[in-house]
């Protein structure tokens, strides 16, 4: 006590005039302190509500579209969607699940792919291929069903919005430069800077190598030997110049 005493008395604070204001200062530093880190928590834990409450209600729809069985045990749908990262896993899946590429060549189906990599507003003109625009719309009405069946389960988004994500401005362009036509002549159809379409491409190479190395997981070779053909045709000239 004498030690603490000799202490209290050589602190420079010892009988200053205004040691009470500094404590009350100090004291309210202190509580403002506590109510801020009370504030975090709060938020910290209306955060993991709200991830709670989306997870729930993707893992509904996750087993509604049947990716995961009712004790949440991952299907074959469920291990083809963990393959993806480029695209929409789930509506990759789907779009593979019901046969869209079944009675389509590879270029058709690379070509296809384009829709869900490409995400840039184009004036661009659809392709006027039958084929493409008939799996298209088909993959257009796969989307409406992924989007509504999300909303039934309580995940805000708009079904409109989701179907529009599907993009088929650059099927026909892909569709030629995997006929072997030149940069320049692909960029002549389109209106979309270099950039941008080489972005694309290559988005949609890896989106291909993915969706090859997936078909294989689910043991469809059919699909895998249609990919790695159609992506060898994919994978070349300048879009994949080193240097870019």
């Amino acid at each position: 006590i004498a030690d603490l005493q000799k202490k209290l008395s050589t602190n420079s604070f010892h009988g200053h005039d205004k040691m009470q204001l500094y404590y009350d200062c100090f004291s309210k530093k202190v509580n403002l302190h506590r109510q801020v880190q009370d504030l975090e928590k709060q938020i910290n834990q209306s955060r993991f509500m709200v991830m709670s409450d989306d997870l729930r209600a993707m893992r509904r729809v996750l087993r509604r579209l049947e990716f995961i069985d009712k004790d949440g045990v991952v299907q074959l749908k469920g291990r083809m969607a963990c393959e993806i990262t480029s695209a929409d896993e789930i509506l990759m899946t789907e779009i593979v699940f019901q046969n869209v590429f079944a009675d389509i060549d590879a270029n058709n189906i690379i070509a296809l792919c384009s829709c869900l990599v490409f995400d840039e507003k184009s004036e661009d003109p659809i392709t006027n291929n039958l084929d493409l625009m008939k799996a298209f719309e088909t993959c257009k009405g796969i989307a409406r069903n992924v989007a509504e069946i999300m909303v039934e389960n309580k995940i805000p988004i708009d079904v409109e919005e989701y179907v529009q994500k599907l993009k088929p401005q650059l099927m026909d362009v892909v569709l030629h430069w995997l006929e072997g036509k030149r940069f320049h002549e692909i960029m002549n159809q389109c209106n979309l800077y270099e950039g941008s379409v080489v972005r694309v491409i290559r988005r949609l190479e890896e989106l291909i190598r993915e969706l090859a190395t997936a078909a294989k997981t689910i043991g469809n070779e059919e699909l895998a030997s249609k990919l790695n053909e159609g992506r060898s045709r994919l994978k070349r000239g300048i879009i994949f110049a080193a240097s870019l």
